[in-house]
């Protein structure tokens, strides 16, 4: 964008600047205008100052009403100046040579051409008009009779031509410069300010996809590149995966599903040598790559992509024929890659710098989401190994030392008194079956690592079937949209909220089904249970402390409240129950 307000402003400032001449060019027709009213007394042909006249007026009407257009023409065409310069110099022919009073007028040109190509351009003007001058001048002798030349004049108009023009050359000259100083502080205030917004949105991101989407909004958006892709690296796999690209032409960055992960390992791999050697690579398909050092923006090193090998640089990069490839390194690390596309981008190059701050700052923001999420993890599995760990304590070390100690007792009164061993043996049996019971719950009740919605369903049978046994218990699924996009700790609340929720239904409602929808979309997750059990009063129920059930409905409540979610219970006795929970799908809160 900014880009664009800075070629806006170079615009108007010519555009202005051509008004200016424009203004000047009609100026300039006082002196003939006075010539020609006073023809007589100065001693010139009236008729010819007519003509001239009228020439003039007709040659500006033509140039103010086309200035936008002759003004672009201009800048791409500089030879139409040459035409102008003969048509002054047909003036100054017929209308007194070196008497002419058409002088300032004939600076027109001049000043266009001074203004438009600087000092160079006015000389170059000024040497070329010279010959048409003395032509003039001669010819105005020769077929109109007119007064012998006075060279001082001549000598004077000459020089001061050169004077004005090479004057107004270095003021065009020294504004281009402050035009350049005021784009350059313009285009760092603006790459400030992205990076300042982009900075403080990345304090803000509650995950990394979201961190992708922001960097590359500010890429396409705000620096005005075409087109932008990130990847994050999968340390495990030595991979980068989870791409995400964004084009300018669209308001939302898009997730590349259909695009494999790039080896890190692989040598022939730009992406990989990028992130192997940590600074900025460019790939062009047509030319040859360049290496950006951290010094300077030359070329350090030999073609390393081949035209036998452009399909397959092709098929990574995305399609993209020119642009760069940044690595996001935080300490020594590799955490994800940016390609960002150059084609048709004029200042690519003079964004550099920004762009390696953005890449700086996203590899921060990357790595610290990194090491919070893998801290997380570590944390989750000590609080699991605890749970199972207090599980098998006080539940099955419990049991099972009770059965030991009762078949030992057996034992020793199998010889003398065996008839009082069968209660016995019938306690160590319920006691074992308790015991296999609660080592089922134990097992189901740990954590699933990637569950994904098959998973998210095959387990809750699985576990309604086998730990609460209800084979009498019809459960119906209903998943719709992108449950790969919830976090963690959303997927693990929810898991163990519908097995509460699924343990209160075969322990008290005596339902005969169930069914459990689960709806991701637009940044929410909303899970709907309902079963066709008994019912109860809720505001009664909950009033309750003192029942395990009622701690479980609370429960529930509290994972969703955790998660910045809420938790609805509705339901009436003898016509079932009905559990809405509403949470961010990417909710970071925990709660065990």
């Amino acid at each position: 964008m900014h880009n664009l307000l800075m070629v806006m402003s170079s615009e108007n400032s010519r555009q202005h600047t051509f008004y200016l001449l424009v203004l000047f060019r009609w100026l300039s027709l006082i002196p003939p205008l006075a010539a020609l009213l006073f023809a007589t007394e100065i001693g010139m042909d009236q008729a010819r100052l007519i003509a001239a006249f009228f020439c003039a007026i007709a040659v500006n009407v033509i140039i103010s009403l086309f200035a936008t257009s002759l003004n672009h023409a201009l800048e791409s065409h500089p030879w139409i100046l040459g035409l102008d310069l003969l048509f002054v110099g047909g003036l100054l022919t017929i209308t007194g040579g070196w008497r002419s009073p058409y002088y300032l007028y004939v600076l027109n040109p001049l000043l266009a051409a001074a203004f438009f190509f600087q000092v160079r351009g006015a000389i170059l003007a000024v040497s070329s008009f010279l010959p048409v001058y003395f032509v003039a001048v001669l010819l105005d002798v020769t077929l109109f009779d007119g007064a012998n030349p006075q060279w001082m004049v001549i000598v004077v108009f000459c020089v001061g031509s050169y004077l004005i023009s090479v004057a107004m050359g270095y003021v065009s000259l020294v504004l281009a410069q402050l035009q350049s100083t005021q784009d350059s502080l313009y285009r760092a205030h603006s790459e400030l300010a992205v990076l300042h917004e982009l900075s403080t949105s990345l304090q803000r991101s509650a995950n990394m996809e979201d961190v992708q989407k922001k960097v590359l909004g500010a890429i396409t958006h705000h620096l005005g590149f075409q087109r932008s892709v990130m990847g994050l690296v999968d340390q495990q796999e030595q991979s980068i995966g989870n791409w995400q690209a964004k084009d300018r032409e669209y308001e939302q960055p898009v997730m590349l599903v259909n695009v494999g992960p790039v080896s890190l390992q692989a040598e022939d791999n730009l992406i990989a040598q990028a992130l192997s050697a940590g600074h900025i690579e460019r790939f062009n398909m047509e030319r040859r790559s360049i290496t950006f050092s951290e010094d300077a923006d030359t070329n350090v090193g030999e073609p390393i992509i081949s035209q036998e090998s452009n399909q397959k640089y092709a098929d990574y990069l995305f399609g993209m024929s020119d642009g760069l490839v940044l690595p996001l390194i935080w300490g020594v690390q590799p955490v994800g890659v940016l390609l960002i596309e150059l084609t048709g981008q004029e200042d690519g190059a003079k964004q550099l710098k920004a762009l390696e701050a953005i890449a700086r700052q996203t590899a921060v923001s990357l790595g610290m989401m990194m090491t919070r999420l893998r801290r997380a993890k570590e944390s989750a599995k000590q609080e699991e190994r605890t749970r199972i760990a207090l599980d098998l304590h006080d539940t099955i070390s419990q049991s099972l030392f009770g059965l030991v100690y009762t078949l030992q007792g057996s034992l020793k009164l199998l010889s003398s008194n065996p008839q009082a061993i069968k209660p016995e043996l019938e306690w160590a049996l319920a006691t074992a079956e308790d015991v296999r019971q609660k080592i089922r719950a134990t097992i189901h009740n740990m954590w699933p690592g990637d569950l994904t919605a098959e998973k998210f369903e095959d387990d809750l049978r699985t576990y309604t079937a086998d730990v609460l046994q209800a084979t009498d218990l019809k459960i119906t699924f209903d998943i719709r949209g992108e449950f790969n996009t919830l976090s963690p700790p959303a997927r693990r609340s929810m898991y163990r909220i519908c097995q509460e929720s699924l343990t209160n239904i075969v322990h008290h409602a005596a339902a005969h089904q169930s069914r459990i929808c689960v709806d991701v979309a637009d940044g929410r997750a909303r899970f709907i249970l309902r079963d066709d059990g008994r019912g109860f009063e809720p505001t009664i129920a909950m009033a309750q402390t003192h029942e395990e059930d009622h701690f479980g409905l609370r429960g529930m409540r509290e994972r969703a409240a955790a998660l910045g979610g809420t938790c609805e219970i509705y339901s009436q006795p003898h016509a079932g129950t009905s559990i809405v929970i509403d949470i961010p799908a990417n909710a970071q809160a925990h709660h065990e």
